[in-house]
């Protein structure tokens, strides 16, 4: 008797059990993202309050390859140290453009590549400044943008306490080359001399000197973030064909 209304629970349990409805674990998808980008010409910038830029149009042919509900109204312009911030701590993030290195690549996923860059030493003409080793870049005062990969590539080449003039963006760090206040400024090549020219210098009278490193642009989604995220969106870019890839490089680099 015992042995049977034991049993008896055990099938009225599983049968209650079976009849209520289990809700589904709702996925993911790139419309869960935070999209954040810095100030960092040609790849993305702010003109006219609207964000735009390579990496800018790049992700809008992600979501369009995607059918993503997404649009150039959810992308943040905000300093680079905290997106930064932003990225390294909390889940669904996207910062772009990030130059991928070793002291990166386990901090974040990665979704590109956008485009190949050049890390390098720019100097004023005039200083006829002459690097032929790292030991001579210690002979300067230098320049980066706070967090961006400039500083971290001069600190891993002379060490972490390696005095360096830091800015909050690069429009401030060409304004300190010009005045002499630093002499040597780490920067991604095609980035530093947009800022030149926008600060409303001469880039004639600029000169890279030393590359540091050569490199490659990404978006980098934050490492909480569900990676059939990083999935979708790589799946996406890689539908964007050579041509439109060659359109928006136009656009912005000639």
């Amino acid at each position: 008797m015992n042995l049977f209304i034991s049993i008896s629970r055990k099938i009225s349990i599983a049968t209650i059990l079976f009849l209520i409805p289990i809700s589904p674990i709702p996925s993911q998808s790139i419309d869960d993202l935070d999209f954040y980008v810095d100030d960092y010409p040609p790849y993305n910038f702010s003109e006219n309050g609207k964000v735009i830029g390579i990496s800018v149009d790049l992700l809008l042919e992600i979501f369009k390859e995607s059918r993503s509900e997404s649009g150039i109204e959810d992308i943040s312009l905000i300093p680079w140290a905290r997106g930064y911030k932003y990225a390294l701590e909390k889940e669904n993030i996207l910062l772009f453009a990030m130059t991928r290195n070793p002291e990166r690549e386990n901090l974040f996923h990665w979704v590109g590549p956008i485009a190949s860059s050049n890390m390098v030493l720019i100097a004023r003409k005039s200083e006829n400044i002459r690097i032929n080793s790292v030991d001579d870049i210690k002979n300067y005062n230098l320049g980066a943008v706070r967090k961006d990969i400039g500083e971290l590539l001069l600190r891993r080449l002379l060490g972490h306490e390696t005095h360096i003039y830091l800015t909050n963006n690069g429009q401030n760090s060409a304004m300190q080359l010009d005045l002499g206040r630093i002499e040597l400024w780490s920067y991604e090549e095609h980035v530093a001399f947009w800022f030149i020219k926008n600060a409303g210098l001469n880039p004639d009278d600029f000169e890279i000197v030393y590359t540091i490193e050569e490199a490659t642009e990404w978006f980098a989604v934050s490492k909480l973030t569900d990676y059939r995220i990083v999935e979708q969106m790589q799946s996406a870019l890689d539908k964007v064909d050579q041509q439109t890839r060659n359109r928006i490089f136009r656009k912005y680099l000639h």
